[in-house]
């Protein structure tokens, strides 16, 4: 439960065609692998294949679907029960958006959504990489309840 809790600042997104290389344009990935700051990885598969149990939890593989323009995933929660995940780029392209949806058997389901932010200010022109964007996640903050 701690990562849902606590996400992490950053998060380095490399997507993946079906040959594990560069995505061809207008097709969705099949590969999706977030990183984070810590080099914990989560890799999101969407073409079905088996996944490898964890030999430890700095690598997790996790089954997920193509919603429209969405990521999505079913998992078990950590607190029992299920979830849901989902990813969505902001129409302007700019904000990253994570739903975790958590039923744990109580009638009102949990929900939790973070904002990642593109970043720009770190990334010299010319290194940046649109395959491997590199995203941080928005300060929580209390005044701004449209988040």
């Amino acid at each position: 439960m701690q990562p849902l809790v606590h996400p992490p600042r950053t998060l380095t997104i490399a997507f993946k065609g079906s040959d594990s290389g560069a995505v061809p344009k207008d097709t969705a990935p099949v590969e999706v692998d977030m990183t984070d700051e810590d080099f914990h990885e989560l890799i999101f598969y969407t073409d079905g294949r088996e996944l490898k149990k964890p030999t430890d939890q700095s690598q997790l593989q996790i089954a997920a679907h193509w919603d429209g323009t969405k990521l999505a995933s079913d998992e078990k929660s950590p607190v029992g029960g299920s979830m849901s995940r989902t990813f969505e780029l902001s129409p302007d392209g700019r904000h990253l958006y994570e739903t975790l949806h958590i039923d744990h058997g109580k009638k009102t389901p949990i929900v939790i959504r973070y904002v990642y932010d593109a970043t720009s200010g770190d990334v010299e022109p010319g290194d940046s990489d649109p395959n491997r964007p590199i995203l941080q996640r928005r300060q929580d903050d209390n005044s701004n309840s449209s988040q």
